[in-house]
């Protein structure tokens, strides 16, 4: 269970310019950035320019990218709508959804996708369905047929990548370097090397593992 790191796909820019969500440290990270952001654009006096610079997106429909994008609309409407009182909040804030495929959370039943997709759409948030980003910029993304969106706050939780673990051939792994496991999550024993010395049994967890069924 070696833990996995945030998985970019070798889009151009994202790791250089988008936020991301691993851990508590990244978490406060996007609180600052949000509170920053605010702070400046209540310096702008232009309502035009402020809502530029207030649009945030967020990269990956999964159950993070939609926890996410719900609570930063609740955040700029209910909270930083107290403090910032020459900022229209619910209007000039605008928050993104980006999912590459066709629905929302699809490893739920459907009426639990039309259902995410129903509540985050009143509570304001823009959703955009099969819509791949190619390119992440200080400025904003480019979508695949070259749509650009002006956002200059990313947040990318569009997936993972395995650690790979040191003792595991390669031919043990899927494309993407999950190890093979049974319906157990039991690495076949054959997949060790005898060298590694390793007699006990060995099971790959969470997103280290590769289910064929």
């Amino acid at each position: 269970a070696l833990g996995a790191p945030t998985n970019f796909y070798g889009v151009k820019g994202a790791e250089e310019y988008c936020l991301k969500l691993d851990n508590l440290q990244d978490a406060n990270e996007i609180r600052d950035a949000c509170i920053d952001a605010f702070e400046k654009a209540s310096k702008i006096r232009s309502e035009e320019e402020r809502k530029k610079f207030l649009t945030f997106a967020v990269i990956g429909g999964g159950p993070t990218g939609v926890e996410l994008a719900a609570e930063l609309k609740q955040l700029f409407s209910d909270t930083f709508d107290r403090y910032y009182h020459n900022i229209y909040c619910a209007q000039e804030a605008s928050v993104y959804l980006l999912q590459r495929d066709g629905e929302l959370v699809s490893q739920f039943k459907m009426w639990m996708r039309r259902y995410v997709k129903d509540v985050l759409t009143n509570k304001g948030v823009n959703v955009l369905l099969n819509s791949t980003v190619t390119e992440v910029t200080p400025e904003g993304i480019f979508l695949t047929g070259g749509k650009f969106i002006t956002a200059p706050h990313v947040i990318w939780v569009a997936g993972v990548a395995p650690k790979l673990c040191p003792f595991t051939p390669e031919a043990s792994c899927d494309a993407s370097g999950r190890i093979h496991t049974n319906e157990y999550l039991l690495v076949p024993p054959n997949v060790v090397p005898a060298e590694a010395g390793i007699q006990a049994r060995i099971f790959a967890l969470g997103d280290n593992a590769h289910v064929k069924d």
